[in-house]
C-alpha cells in the first residue's frame, strides 16, 4: 500500500511549500504592519523634544513669517501688545529679525558682527554677534522662534515634560508639549511666578510652530502694584508666538544679513536698549 501512495508524495511536498510560502507571507506582513503602527505611534514628550532639537541642528537656512504678542492680566483688565515678525536665518549665525507694529530696531547679524538697526533713523548699533544672540537665547522675557533657531540645545534643563495631546494648526498636524522653562522669568520681582510653557511641533518638520508662555503670578508679588478697582489678587502673564509661514532651506539675498549701506553708525544709550517685548521704545537715544 505504501507503494502505491509514493505519487502522491510530490503534490505533498509541493503543497507543504505553498503553505510555508503563505505562512511567510503572511508573517512578514504581520511584522511590517507592527513596524508601521510601531513607527506612528505617539512619541513621549522627552523623544519629541529632542527629535525638535536636533531638526533645528540640521537647519541650513529657513525664512519665518508670524507674529508675536504679550498679554497682562488682572482681574477683569488686562493690556495686550503684538506685532508681525520675519525671521531670517543662514548658517552660521546669519540672522534677521524684524517686527512691525513696535519701534524695536531690526537685529542683524552677519556671523561675526551683530548690527541693532533703527529704521526710523536709517541708524544702527554695532555689537559682537556672540553678544547680541546671546541676549536673544539666554532672555527668558518672552518666547522667541528666533531663540529656538540659534540656541543649540534649547531645551536643556526644563522641567516636568508631558505630551498634552494633537492639534491641527492651518494645514499643519501638531503634537502638544508643556514643560516648566528652565530660567526663572528674568523680570524684576518675578521670581515667585509659576512659568509654564507649551509648544506645538510639526508632525513631519519637528520644528516648532507655536509657543505660549504663561506666568502665573501670586498676589503677595503683585501687592501694592494692583491697578484701581482690580483688589488684592493675582496676575497672569501671557506671551505667545507663531508662525504662519514657514520655508526650509529658503535662499536668502547676503544684503538681508547687513544693513543698509547708507545707513549711519552711533552710539548705544548709556543706559542700554530695551528688548524685551513689553520694553520702552526700543530706541537708541532711550525715547
Amino acid at each position: 500500500m505504501a507503494a502505491k501512495m509514493d505519487w502522491y508524495k510530490p503534490y505533498k511536498i509541493k503543497m507543504f511549500r505553498r503553505l510555508s510560502m503563505k505562512r511567510l507571507l503572511a508573517g512578514g506582513l504581520a511584522a511590517l504592519a507592527v513596524a508601521a503602527i510601531a513607527g506612528c505611534a505617539k512619541p513621549t514628550a522627552k523623544q519629541a523634544l529632542e527629535k525638535t532639537t536636533a531638526a533645528y541642528k540640521k537647519l541650513d537656512s529657513v525664512k519665518m513669517q508670524g507674529s508675536s504678542g504679550a498679554e497682562f492680566r488682572v482681574g477683569g483688565q488686562w493690556e495686550a501688545r503684538g506685532s508681525d515678525v520675519t525671521i531670517y536665518f543662514q548658517k552660521p549665525n546669519k540672522v534677521r529679525q524684524e517686527s512691525k507694529g513696535t519701534n524695536q530696531p531690526v537685529v542683524i547679524s552677519d556671523g561675526k558682527k551683530a548690527y541693532l538697526y533703527y529704521k526710523q533713523d536709517n541708524a544702527y548699533v554695532e555689537a559682537p554677534a556672540s553678544v547680541v544672540l546671546g541676549n536673544i537665547t539666554g532672555s527668558q522675557a518672552g518666547v522667541s522662534m528666533l531663540a529656538l533657531i540659534i540656541n543649540k540645545d534649547p531645551f536643556k534643563g526644563v522641567k516636568n515634560p508631558k505630551m498634552i495631546g494633537d492639534e491641527r494648526l492651518g494645514a499643519v498636524d501638531t503634537y502638544v508639549v508643556e514643560y516648566q522653562p528652565a530660567k526663572k522669568l528674568g523680570m524684576p520681582g518675578m521670581e515667585k511666578a509659576k512659568v509654564t510653557e507649551r509648544i506645538w511641533i510639526g508632525k513631519q518638520d519637528w520644528l516648532v510652530h507655536k509657543r505660549v508662555m504663561t506666568a502665573n503670578i501670586p498676589k503677595e508679588v503683585m501687592k501694592g502694584q494692583m491697578p484701581p478697582g482690580a483688589g488684592d489678587q493675582g496676575a497672569r502673564l501671557t506671551f505667545t508666538a507663531d508662525v504662519s509661514d514657514l520655508k526650509v532651506g529658503a535662499k536668502i539675498p547676503s544684503a538681508q544679513f547687513m544693513p543698509p549701506k547708507n545707513a549711519k553708525a552711533i552710539s548705544p544709550h548709556p543706559m542700554g536698549m530695551p528688548m524685551s517685548p513689553l520694553g520702552g521704545s526700543g530706541h537708541p537715544s532711550g525715547r
